[in-house]
């Protein structure tokens, strides 16, 4: 379930703004 949570939120990141790297990381070392 939140393997599916992280891929949307990349999508709608990526989606949203391509250069907010920062915030997709910060995501993905708060999940890991």
């Amino acid at each position: 379930m939140c393997l599916f949570i992280v891929m949307f939120y990349l999508l709608y990141t990526t989606s949203y703004s391509f250069t907010d790297i920062r915030h997709l990381s910060w995501f993905y070392f708060v999940l890991s």
